[in-house]
C-alpha cells in the first residue's frame, strides 16, 4: 500500500510541476518591420527597426511624424506614461491606411510608443 501511496505522490509532484512549467509565461515577442519618424530634436528622419512588443519604449529624440510600417499597431504617447490619457494615436499596421501620424502645427511630440498585436 506504502508503494501506491509513493507511486501517487510521485506522480502528482511530476504533474504538479509540469502544469507549472506550462502556466509560465514567455516572454514578449517584437514587431517585425519599422516605425519610421521625424525627430523632434534635429529634425532628421529616424527609424525604430523590429521593436518589441507589449512594453512603453522611448521614442529616441522624439517623433514629430510617424509612419508604422510593422506588422503590430503601434500607439504614440506624449511622455513616458503609456496609458490612454497620454495617447496621441494608435497608428494601424503595415503602413495601410491609418498607419501615419503627423503632428502638424499643434508640434505634438510623442515620447514613447507601444507596439501591440491589436
Amino acid at each position: 500500500m506504502s508503494s501506491r501511496l509513493t507511486t501517487l505522490r510521485t506522480s502528482l509532484a511530476i504533474g504538479g510541476a509540469v502544469m507549472m512549467l506550462v502556466a509560465i509565461p514567455t516572454s514578449s515577442s517584437a514587431a517585425t518591420g519599422q516605425l519610421q519618424y521625424l525627430r523632434a530634436d534635429n529634425n532628421v528622419q529616424d527609424v525604430l527597426d523590429d521593436p518589441p512588443s507589449d512594453s512603453c519604449r522611448p521614442i529616441p529624440g522624439g517623433a514629430v511624424n510617424a509612419t508604422n510600417r510593422t506588422d503590430s499597431f503601434a500607439t504614440l504617447y506624449k511622455n513616458s506614461v503609456c496609458d490612454a490619457a497620454h495617447a496621441i494615436k494608435k497608428l494601424s499596421h503595415n503602413g495601410g491606411s491609418g498607419a501615419q501620424w503627423d503632428s502638424g502645427t499643434t508640434l505634438v511630440v510623442a515620447d514613447r510608443v507601444v507596439f501591440t498585436a491589436t
